[in-house]
């Protein structure tokens, strides 16, 4: 374990050097790429002499947490600061396609994006399927992966030049640990009781439904099914995707740095004794210099 911030840009560590007055590392389970953002008191303008350009790699590590390879987004200088906000997914990832497949398997489709971009993919849980038809349209990769993850019931992040792709019904399966919340009082929950109580999929003359039983409404989607059992499977996804934020809830505690999303804890809330329950975890918010960690979460749905 690392006992003090150790902060590399272009492999080169550097946190001792450079008068840093802001440091926040931010992940996410799903859809946003993990950032990070560096602030250098830099009224000298060494930074700006150092001549960093969008694609440069920087990496954070200190305790049980490691942000892997990031690579550099944006830069801005303002008033003598200078500001650094790095993401876990390459620049080149912003290009959209249009092309489509005959035959292709879901885990044949993670690891051409992967190698797409020079990065490697793990997969923790995720069924093979085959699609006898499937195309990109006018999305970036990871736009298209995300739709298709959608379908699945799976979802995707990337961390360390890899793509890590999980089926949610698998990661919720987990166990987690114990968290006890609002010991500063900086906790709020919040349930949404208008979830769909089936969804329906239609592409032409196929058509697919799944149904929880629970709810009011039916949500109808098109989706490219090319079977009434891919049909059902894309709305079994497509609805867990709709009603899985029913219930959230964020809190605040000192620095955790064991804390990560896409993974599961158990609430121990002594004020809001009805919320203690598994949740799964989606964002986590670290700021090294303020001592904080943010964590948001999902409740786990039940049966789909």
């Amino acid at each position: 374990m690392t006992d003090k911030i150790k902060l590399y840009y272009n492999n080169v560590e550097i946190y001792n050097d450079v008068p840093i007055c802001g440091l926040i590392h931010e992940m996410h389970s799903e859809k946003l790429a993990d950032s990070l953002t560096v602030r250098l008191n830099d009224v000298s303008g060494m930074w700006s002499n150092w001549n960093p350009v969008e694609g440069d790699q920087v990496r954070l590590q200190y305790q049980y947490a490691d942000t892997g390879v990031m690579y550099v987004n944006s830069l801005s200088a303002e008033n003598g600061i200078f500001a650094i906000r790095a993401l876990s997914v390459p620049a080149v990832s912003k290009e959209k396609k249009s092309r489509s497949w005959e035959g292709l398997s879901f885990i044949r489709l993670i690891s051409q994006i992967a190698s797409e971009y020079g990065l490697s993919y793990k997969c923790y849980g995720v069924q093979e399927r085959i699609y006898k038809y499937i195309s990109q349209d006018n999305e970036t990769n990871f736009e298209f992966l995300q739709r298709i993850c959608e379908y699945e019931s799976c979802a995707f992040t990337v961390y360390n030049k890899t793509i890590i792709v999980y089926d949610e019904i698998y990661m919720e399966g987990r166990e987690g640990e114990s968290i006890i919340v609002g010991e500063n009082g900086m906790f709020n929950y919040h349930k949404n009781n208008n979830v769909y109580s089936a969804c329906t999929v239609t592409n032409g003359k196929i058509n697919g439904i799944f149904e929880t039983g629970q709810g009011s409404s039916v949500l109808k989607k098109y989706a490219p099914a090319t079977s009434r059992g891919e049909a059902s499977r894309f709305a079994t996804g497509l609805l867990r995707s709709a009603n899985k934020n029913s219930l959230t809830g964020t809190f605040r505690k000192s620095l955790h740095t064991q804390y990560s999303p896409a993974s599961t804890a158990v609430l121990e809330t002594e004020k809001a004794s009805m919320w203690n329950k598994k949740v799964f975890l989606t964002r986590v918010r670290h700021d090294y210099l303020m001592n904080s960690t943010d964590v948001y979460f999902r409740g786990i749905l039940e049966g789909y």
